[in-house]
């Protein structure tokens, strides 16, 4: 195991995957007005996955998910308040790993960076670096101050301690008190969300969230975290990670939540509702000692949600493998369905999709 300690976070590098703790992680960015819509007419369907399909998981999670772990080359500099840049690699990796967790949830994974937001992010970074710390309205007298940079501060999820790929971990972890209602994660799961932007430093990163939205069609009916059906064990690790289970316009003032796993009956903290943040979600943490269990179908139940003014019940199933090394489960997918992912592309950028600019 190889840790790297940093001010607010440390990361842990094990079993190949990114586990990321921290005593702190700033709050969210608060929405204070109507996103922006996007001038273009359809979505485009960008990387996705069958999370029904165990062996597509597994191979989706090492195709994609760990080739987005490429080295940070930026080129500026702390010492000068020089912002500098990111490698256009850095940036694909950045975007990759957050259309990664966004079709893992069953939304587009068709999220590109804008490079006006993408620059001013980086220049919120370096702030964030220089002052060693964090906030969504810097002070002018902060150390690189710059209006592009506080602009950036305001209208993005901004971490210190982790930077690029590292960061939406981060962000989709979303760990610290003060972040119970998983707000940073709510913005990337925003399912509406479509142009974003992204700079990082050494060890900061700002993520554009108040960029581009367009509906997503067919509307997706609930985004869950972890995912409904197969999700990889590497995304969470031996510590407490929140639930999360978001649906427009839900009412979940109300609602209790059930988790069972392999028969057994999983105790379970609600967290208090909290709205603001991208879509209307329930949150909770599970208690598992041992670390999520492996190959155990776990089964959720959200009694009392509210939806157009009656109540019901919500029901989906979780189960986690291991992804590295994708041994055949009680419930694999059959040989037709293997013969049919074979034929499909390695989704490691999407056809024809291109960085801003290009």
């Amino acid at each position: 195991m190889r840790i790297i300690s940093v001010s607010f976070v440390c990361i842990l590098m094990a079993a190949g995957a990114n586990l990321v703790h921290a005593d702190n992680l700033s709050d969210a960015p608060k929405a204070q007005a109507p996103a922006s819509t996007s001038s273009v007419r359809t979505r485009a369907l960008g990387i996705s996955v069958d999370t029904k399909n165990r062996a597509a998981v597994a191979r989706f999670y090492r195709d994609v998910y760990k080739k987005s772990n490429v080295s940070n080359a930026w080129t500026g500099n702390v010492s000068s308040c020089k912002a500098g840049s990111n490698s256009a690699a850095y940036q694909d990796a950045t975007a990759l790993r957050i259309n990664y967790f966004r079709a893992m949830a069953g939304l587009p994974g068709d999220i590109t960076l804008k490079s006006e937001w993408s620059d001013k992010d980086t220049k919120a970074s370096l702030m964030f670096e220089a002052n060693n710390s964090l906030s969504h309205g810097p002070p002018s007298s902060w150390k690189c101050y710059s209006k592009d940079g506080a602009e950036a501060a305001g209208s993005s999820n901004i971490a210190l301690g982790a930077s690029g790929p590292e960061a939406i971990d981060l962000y989709m972890y979303d760990p610290g008190s003060g972040n119970f209602f998983v707000g940073h994660r709510r913005w990337i799961l925003y399912p509406t969300q479509l142009v974003m932007g992204s700079g990082s430093t050494a060890r900061a990163n700002a993520l554009w969230v108040f960029g581009e939205h367009k509906q997503v069609a067919p509307v997706v009916p609930f985004v869950a975290w972890p995912n409904a059906g197969f999700t990889p064990k590497q995304l969470f690790g031996p510590r407490e990670y929140r639930w999360s289970y978001s649906m427009s316009r839900a009412d979940f003032s109300q609602s209790r939540v059930k988790l069972v796993c392999g028969g057994n009956n999983v105790p379970v903290r609600q967290e208090q509702y909290k709205g603001g943040y991208g879509e209307n979600t329930l949150v909770w943490v599970p208690t598992f000692p041992a670390g999520v269990p492996v190959d155990t179908t776990c089964n959720v139940e959200i009694a009392n949600v509210g939806v157009g003014g009656q109540a019901t019940t919500q029901r989906y199933s979780v189960t986690f493998i291991d992804a590295e090394k994708d041994q055949p489960g009680p419930t694999e997918q059959t040989t037709q369905d293997q013969e049919s992912d074979r034929q499909k592309p390695n989704p490691w950028r999407p056809a024809g999709q291109k960085r801003d600019g290009e």
